[in-house]
């Protein structure tokens, strides 16, 4: 329960960053969360912080209208949690606390509906570390067909988010966004 109430928490308070919030803040004048990050935040679908309404990039069906807010989202969320991130159904639950979205597999091509998502050390085979960095990937696909990926890698924690480009007739999945960075080779 308390694990639960944390991943709200924190989801919201992303949420708030991105979109503003009723004591002045202004979406068209926010910095974006974290430095790191290399993607810019999006605005909001809704324009304000009223999060009874769709969150922003997806519509009221939970459909991903903009895949940059939601990846600029997962990356936030990622450096946020730290090595919680680590643990795939926490983040998993926590991803879908704020968007109605699947969270599939590494493998499996990202749509409207669902995002693909992968969680491991650069070699698989040996444990993470200092040379060994942790990695979680994300593609995400809009209903435009807009395939925005990519890596946060970093030990003892994920911390360092990289947007990848997947070309055109490749699938938009969180295993083409790690190969692109030939991580692990």
């Amino acid at each position: 329960m308390i694990r639960r109430s944390l991943t709200v928490l924190v989801a919201l308070t992303i949420l708030a960053t991105a979109c503003g919030d009723d004591r002045g803040g202004d979406a068209t004048t926010s910095t974006p969360t974290f430095a790191a990050t290399t993607t810019a935040q999006a605005e909001p679908t809704t324009g304000t912080s009223d999060t009874s309404g769709p969150a922003a990039g997806v519509d009221a069906s939970g459909r991903v209208t903009v895949a940059a807010t939601v990846l600029a989202f997962l990356f936030d969320t990622v450096v946020l949690w730290g090595e919680a991130a680590l643990d795939g159904s926490s983040l998993a639950e926590g991803i879908t606390t704020v968007y109605p979205i699947r969270v599939r597999g590494a493998a499996v091509e990202a749509d409207p509906e669902g995002i693909s998502m992968a969680i491991m050390a650069t070699d698989d085979k040996s444990p993470a570390s200092g040379d060994n960095p942790w990695l979680v990937a994300f593609a995400v696909v809009d209903e435009s067909g807009t395939c925005k990926a990519g890596v946060v890698a970093g030990f003892p924690a994920p911390n360092t988010p990289t947007e990848v480009t997947i070309p055109a007739g490749t699938a938009c999945s969180a295993a083409n966004a790690v190969a692109l960075l030939n991580y692990g080779d």
